[in-house]
């Protein structure tokens, strides 16, 4: 399938979940070859995936869907040290720490809405710890968290602030494909050297993403 798509020498590739059920020997070859290919062609990637490892090492910037809409995009580093709506935090609580003391993982309670009973307002809501009246009386808008952050959430006085100061000092670390901490040497310093764009989606388990909606 990734072979048919490429045949064609697109300008812009869009891979929805191009590793599913691979090991990771495999998926680590297909990332690194659409790598080589991009550098070699100019071609613009789109890559939806629920792999945050992936994301990470894959993409340089990131927009979280839940429930068919674009909930927060920012920077991939940025997203990943400081994020700012509660789904996208929730995704990284639930990451296994690569280092330091073992703790428990922090599931997000609840389930996502089915398309056709969504709850008022806000679709997160109900699964938020930080739901407010307003978040099922109105769907929140966009809101500007400065240098390209956006997230889609009703606002609470220095609620964002806080979490980009917190994460600002580099609390945040980006997962790795195969539970890795570190980058093999291959890896490092190939940020630098990348001249297209990329750009990942992460979106809701189990659920189609809304086509009317912008993708990034």
């Amino acid at each position: 399938m990734i072979a048919m798509a490429l045949a064609g020498q697109p300008e812009l590739l869009v891979a929805d979940e191009p590793t599913t059920a691979l090991d990771v020997t495999i998926q680590a070859q297909i990332l690194e070859l659409l790598g080589t290919l991009r550098r070699q062609t100019g071609m613009a990637l789109v890559l939806i995936s629920h792999d945050l490892g992936v994301v990470a090492d894959t993409c340089e910037r990131v927009a979280v869907m839940y429930a068919g809409r674009i909930v927060e995009t920012a920077a991939t580093d940025r997203l990943f040290a400081a994020p700012c709506h509660p789904y996208t935090e929730g995704l990284l609580g639930a990451l296994p720490p690569i280092d330091g003391p073992r703790r428990p993982l922090a599931a997000i309670p609840g389930g996502v809405p089915e398309p056709w009973a969504m709850p008022p307002g806000c679709a997160f809501a109900p699964r938020c710890p930080h739901r407010m009246p307003a978040c099922t009386a109105a769907m929140p808008a966009p809101v500007s968290l400065g240098r390209d952050h956006i997230a889609t959430f009703h606002r609470q006085a220095g609620f964002a602030e806080a979490r980009i100061v917190i994460g600002a000092g580099g609390a945040g670390s980006r997962p790795r494909p195969g539970g890795s901490g570190d980058r093999h040497p291959r890896h490092r310093g190939r940020s630098a050297r990348r001249r297209t764009r990329r750009r990942g989606v992460c979106h809701a388990p189990g659920r189609r993403h809304d086509a009317r909606q912008p993708h990034f």
